[in-house]
């Protein structure tokens, strides 16, 4: 009996119940038995151990699934987390016991589509704080990102990933010179900061964030230490080269002070 399998994202995954369905009509299973053992039943999240069993007593398979109400993955849980649970504990179970598994995944496709959206439902929440969620509240539906499909989840993260990589990029064009953007284009090896990937663009947003902050005493006691070696007036220097005083230079412009002096 062939299993009807389910694709996600190129690879194959067969639903629980056509699991259950295999192993109560073939043959090799006809005098095993299926038990749920337990762990945790509460209003808010459910731990199930399903236990396969041979005619003989013997324990041929287990499978642990764990389920929680306000999974915003799937909207079944709001009702139905305990029977959720038992399923994919069922489902893991018969899977472990060589079932579904010919060619697919031992992952059922219902837990596995769960853990998809759940990731990109963290992933859309990871990107929307108290200042954009009114704007984005109608237009991405966030009150019903657990009944779109992992298709439409992920259209949204598409979208929100763009958005958010014009933000970056904008504000990254505020905080450096053309120099110090010439710099990082050229690190990079790109000709627009719009070519790095988001969590490049970050750590490059955040770095000049940091590098734009007034030194520390023990910064400017250094400059100062370099400078009377160097028989160099730090303040007329600072002046003419930032016009600001020593203690008012920011992070960056103490590490090209530092290169100038120590050449």
């Amino acid at each position: 009996m062939e299993l009807k399998t389910v694709d996600i994202k190129g690879k194959k995954y067969v639903t629980v119940a056509e699991r259950i369905k295999y192993f109560r009509n073939t043959e090799q299973y006809k005098d095993y038995g299926i038990e749920i053992n337990w762990i945790e039943v509460t209003d808010t999240r459910a731990v199930a151990k399903a236990i396969i069993r041979d005619g003989n007593g013997v324990i041929k398979s287990e499978g642990t699934a764990m389920e929680e109400k306000d999974n915003k993955s799937s909207m079944v849980n709001k009702t139905s987390h305990i029977e959720n649970c038992e399923t994919s504990a069922v489902g893991r179970a018969l899977g472990f016991l060589g079932i579904g598994i010919d060619g697919a995944e031992v992952s059922t496709y219902e837990e596995t589509l769960r853990a998809k959206k759940r990731q990109f439902i963290d992933s859309i929440n990871n990107m929307i704080d108290d200042k954009n969620r009114e704007e984005y509240e109608e237009k991405y539906r966030l009150n019903e990102l657990g009944l779109l499909s992992v298709e439409q989840l992920e259209e949204i993260e598409t979208k929100l990933k763009s958005k958010e990589k014009d933000d970056i990029c904008k504000a990254i064009s505020k905080i450096a010179s053309s120099q110090k953007m010439s710099e990082i284009m050229k690190y990079y090896g790109v000709k627009n900061i719009g070519n790095l990937d988001l969590v490049v663009l970050k750590k490059v947003h955040d770095h000049l964030v940091v590098s734009k902050n007034k030194i520390s005493k023990n910064e400017l006691q250094d400059l100062m230490e370099c400078a009377d070696i160097l028989d160099v007036n730090l303040d007329e220097y600072c002046e003419r080269e930032y016009h600001k005083k020593p203690s008012e230079l920011a992070k960056e412009e103490y590490k090209e002070i530092k290169k100038r002096l120590n050449k």
